[in-house]
């Protein structure tokens, strides 16, 4: 007899699925009211023959089955098939649906769910009540009768049958596939049962007849039909095991997104091994993992709780089946998906990353989990060569994503570089063309407004040459830091009055206690807050701009706050890319190459600081320069009035607080002249 094991969560596939039932229920009460009706003998005269042959069957269930798979639903066949005609002969119609029954009680065993458990018995009444259907109709009761050998087999087919439509009826409903595909799969393994038990019936039915010992000379024989059986069925069920792990690693092929990958790799495991839940873990060597478990509801992300127990709970061995509820700890068992049993296989992906299958079943271990832990470690192995695959298509595609990111913003580099260095040159060679044409003719007012011009836009193209060597130099590790003790408030005063006419008097600036001092390069100090400054006028246009110094710990907190539309949190760490420019609107309206916050992130690197940006209060943006705070020894050893030791060391002022910087270093900017300027070139070309 065909049992069903299904499992469904979706309320429309539990109403189906009810409303099978109550289709079968309807037609059990249609074929009762038959049998009623019919003139031969409903149940038999000994009430000893009745419980012996409903102990019989309950023993039958507890016999090795034949077992039939379909995705994660599966079926058995029972070797008590080879007693329904007895139970026709010997007890009557109502007499072998009454006995029979017991045989049902062994699906209890299984510790299956309410509407499992309930689908069963109830397709185990309709498959017995339609045998007595047939054989009460068709009304030949005389064991020694061929004719009536004909009937019982008759009804022999008719329970098959109803087996074979009820099981299929409802994995159609549950896994909504095609109807026909199911009785093709199904159908013959269950033909095949239905001779072998006609053939073992009709040879009980004649030894019964003759005195119930004799029934026992056919042990041997059902043991031999049970192994031949449980052969072919465990020989189809390796076939269509393997036809699955060949389809599944087809469908894997196409994937190229880990994320992805990972979660159809868990929902094909599940189906491989007939689960109610599985997941897929890859766990790397730094015990990071990125996993997804896949149940009706859809997938998600495992937690790190569920995975830690899985890796634990299958350490030591590459692949194995256990019962859940032999788990120790309570808390082990709810974080893992609900089930009565769990197959797993792991596989090394590379020496230091490793993927773990789990499947979780609602039934418990079985003669099968050996097979279910063979093919899920094949597919482990597959899924494994996939996930390698995978990752390293994304390695490629995020190196080519960068690759055409920078090439793009070298691109948006060019044409701002070249409008950079264009405007200035054009500003300082007409400057100089309009005094030689001009010469006498010019008033000594217009003559120095107009080299004013000149040299300021000179300024600002030594200033942009300056960006670019500095950059390259600090790319390949060619600064030098001349860290030194410096007073805070002479650096803001300083700031203030360089920015006056760029800040248009927007700068405010505050110091709290503690961050008065600090040891550094004050070159640089000033070059990133003045990059920050300049950036914040350029972007947030009005408002005030708000210069802060403060004591964090052991660090020191320089900040620049506007108060302009902020920056997206998406773009925070991107704006500190080179070339990179949000709003190309205002760089093409105010200038600028996208290299000003690229460097100031370098320059805190070399100062042993960071630099970061976050939302500032009530709109904005505030950047954030966190550098080292001056020591207590450090403080001590730092002159009473806080001047400078001017003592020279490889070419540059430096005091007796200078912290060591692994660099190799490269000149500092000095008076230009021709030197200078040949110096700077030839670094800018190294770079």
């Amino acid at each position: 007899m065909d049992r069903c094991h299904v499992e469904q969560n979706d309320h429309p596939v539990i109403n189906r699925i009810l409303g099978l039932i109550a289709l079968e229920l309807g037609l059990v009460a249609m074929g009762l009211v038959v049998i009623a009706s019919q003139p031969i003998t409903m149940w038999g005269s000994s009430p000893l023959l009745f419980v012996g042959y409903a102990l019989a069957m309950v023993g039958f269930g507890f016999l090795p089955r034949v077992y039939v798979e379909h995705r994660r639903h599966g079926s058995w066949i029972s070797p008590s098939d080879g007693a329904i005609l007895i139970g026709l002969f010997f007890l009557g119609p109502l007499g072998f649906i009454a006995a029979a029954m017991a045989e049902l009680v062994v699906t209890l065993r299984s510790r299956q769910s309410g509407l499992k458990t309930l689908f069963n018995l109830v397709s185990g009444l309709g498959g017995f009540t339609a045998a007595a259907t047939v054989f009460a109709v068709l009304g030949r009761t005389d064991p020694l009768d061929p004719v009536a050998w004909l009937c019982g087999l008759a009804a022999m087919a008719a329970v098959s049958l109803w087996d074979l439509l009820s099981n299929s009826l409802v994995v159609s409903i549950a896994e909504d596939e095609p109807l026909g595909r199911l009785l093709r799969d199904n159908g013959p393994p269950i033909v095949v049962s239905l001779v072998l038990s006609a053939m073992f019936g009709l040879a009980a039915l004649i030894l019964f007849s003759h005195s119930p010992l004799l029934v026992l000379l056919l042990a041997p024989v059902l043991g031999i039909l049970l192994l031949s059986s449980r052969g072919v069925s465990h020989q189809r069920a390796e076939r269509v095991r393997f036809q699955r792990l060949y389809e599944a690693s087809s469908r894997l092929a196409r994937l190229v997104g880990l994320r992805d990958t990972v979660g159809k790799i868990a929902a094909e495991a599940r189906i491989l091994a007939t689960g109610s839940a599985g997941i897929c873990i890859v766990v790397h060597d730094d015990g990071s993992h990125e996993g997804v478990v896949v149940t009706d509801d859809g997938d998600e992300d495992v937690s790190v709780l569920a995975a830690s127990q899985l890796v634990g709970l299958t350490a030591g061995a590459m692949q194995g089946a256990v019962g859940t509820g032999s788990l120790d700890a309570a808390s082990t068992r709810e974080c893992l998906p609900a089930s009565a049993s769990m197959v797993w296989a792991r596989k090394q992906v590379e020496p230091e990353t490793e993927v773990m299958l789990a499947v979780f079943r609602d039934l418990p271990p079985d003669e099968q989990d050996d097979y279910r832990a063979d093919v899920l470690a094949a597919f482990a192995s597959q899924a494994a060569t996939v996930i390698a695959n995978v990752e390293l298509h994304e390695d490629v595609q995020r190196a080519l994503g960068r690759q055409v990111e920078l090439n793009r913003q070298k691109g948006e580099f060019v044409a701002s570089v070249s409008h950079e260095l264009r405007t200035p040159l054009a500003s300082m060679l007409s400057s100089v063309q309009t005094v030689q044409r001009l010469g006498e003719r010019m008033s000594p007012e217009e003559r120095e407004r107009i080299l004013e011009l000149g040299r300021s836009q000179g300024s600002r193209l030594h200033a942009l040459i300056e960006d670019l060597l500095l950059v390259a130099a600090a790319d390949h590790k060619r600064v030098s830091c001349v860290q030194e003790a410096l007073e805070v408030p002479n650096v803001f005063t300083a700031l203030v009055e360089e920015l006056a006419s760029t800040v248009d008097g927007r700068l405010t600036t505050d110091i709290g206690t503690g961050a008065e001092r600090l040891v550094s390069d004050e070159d640089k100090l000033r070059r990133i807050l003045i990059n920050l400054i300049g950036n914040a006028s350029k972007y947030a246009p009005d408002g005030p701009i708000e210069l802060e110094a403060r004591r964090d710990g052991s660090k020191v907190v320089f900040s620049v706050t506007d108060h302009g539309p902020g920056i997206p949190e998406a773009d925070r760490e991107r704006i500190f890319d080179r070339f990179v420019q949000l709003d190309q609107s205002i760089s093409r309206r105010e200038g600028g190459t996208g290299l000003g916050l690229h460097l100031s992130r370098q320059l805190a690197e070399l100062l042993g600081g960071s630099l970061s940006v976050t939302a500032a209060p009530g709109g904005g943006a505030r950047f954030e320069l966190r550098l080292a705070a001056m020591t207590d020894a450090e403080a001590t050893d730092t002159d009473a009035d806080g001047r400078r030791d001017e003592r020279r060391v490889n070419g540059h002022a430096r005091s007796p607080l200078v912290r060591p910087v692994d660099l190799e270093p490269v000149n500092r900017r000095e008076p230009q002249d021709a030197a200078t300027s040949h110096r700077l070139t030839t670094v800018g070309l190294e770079g």
